[in-house]
């Protein structure tokens, strides 16, 4: 489809892109699946685990770019990929299960546990393949 383009660079936007396009779905029934489902969920729910993923994801994403930084070659980076992908994909048969806040927010932090492993190598394998004159 895109000759010019690495072809390893166009899986890894494809696998982004659906992956992305799948929590995307979730997102907009978030909200009522909390204020509905969860015992004693209110809108500051919904608020505080957003928070408890962004949070935490943002500051466990630097160390996490860190040690791949300092380690040589691609193995590791594709393993904390596949890693953070794995347990992104579990998140949403999670919330078939909880019926608490505090259950929601556990499951949050480790939504953002995938979400930390998961970026940082994605970022550096798609600016390591990324073709040089383009």
């Amino acid at each position: 489809m895109f000759p010019s383009i690495n072809r390893f660079i166009i899986y890894l936007i494809y696998a982004n892109l659906f992956f992305e396009a799948g929590f995307g779905l979730i997102a907009p029934v978030f909200a009522v699946f909390i204020i509905d489902g969860l015992i004693g969920a209110t809108l500051a729910t919904v608020g505080f685990a957003t928070a408890l993923y962004w949070v935490p994801k943002a500051v466990f994403q630097i160390f996490v770019a860190r040690y791949l930084d300092k380690t040589q070659g691609e193995k590791d980076d594709f393993y904390a990929l596949v890693v953070g992908h794995i347990i992104l994909a579990f998140v949403p048969f999670l919330y078939l299960f909880i019926r608490t806040p505090d259950q929601l927010y556990l499951v949050q932090m480790i939504m953002a546990v995938g979400g930390a492993l998961a970026m940082p190598p994605w970022f550096a394998m798609f600016t390591k393949h990324i073709d040089k004159s383009r």
